[in-house]
């Protein structure tokens, strides 16, 4: 899952202001075994000191515009960063 040269983590780290190497947190993404789900990131973000949450939305339709940016988001197994969609 990579946007511009960076995994989603990078991403992600880069757009909130985070500190991090590329060399160490691609190495952190690309071996990590959940690096895949929304588990996998959150735990991720979690050791970098990035406050996080997931949550189930049911009426997508409506719902996600009430939802406080930057955020990612997950369907059916494609990730999401601020609605554009970033490529394995």
């Amino acid at each position: 899952m990579k946007i511009r040269g960076k995994n989603v983590l990078e991403s992600y780290l880069a757009l909130l202001g985070v500190r991090y190497t590329n060399s160490f947190s691609d190495q952190y993404f690309n071996e990590h075994p959940h690096k895949y789900n929304l588990y996998g990131l959150s735990k991720m973000l979690s050791d970098y000191g990035v406050e996080n949450a997931a949550t189930r939305i049911s009426d997508k339709e409506n719902d996600l515009t009430e939802i406080q940016t930057p955020f990612i988001a997950q369907f059916s197994g494609d990730w999401f960063e601020k609605g554009i969609p970033l490529k394995v």
